[in-house]
């Protein structure tokens, strides 16, 4: 990621919070800094198939039917964990 760029995130009640990401540097900070990051890209890919599992739930008969998922097919990948892909 470039020094000066900026990052938008997407809280969990639609909000757009913009951050200015952290300067790579050495050490114990950098591993921290990093170890950070990825827990945050995680959690975004949880919130985001928890929410995706939901709707896809939610779907009527036809809509099912137009994308050929089965009832069964839907409720096995709905009730999958958030962080199972």
């Amino acid at each position: 990621m470039q020094p000066n760029c900026m990052l938008s995130v997407v809280t969990s009640q639609g909000d757009i919070v913009t951050v200015r990401p952290i300067e790579r540097s050495t050490g114990i900070f950098a591993r921290v800094a990093g170890f950070a990051e990825q827990a945050l890209d995680s959690m975004l890919v949880w919130q985001e198939r928890h929410k995706q599992r939901l709707q896809l739930r939610e779907l009527s008969q036809h809509m099912r039917h137009d994308i050929g998922l089965t009832d069964a097919e839907i409720e096995t990948e709905a009730n999958k964990p958030f962080w199972r892909a």
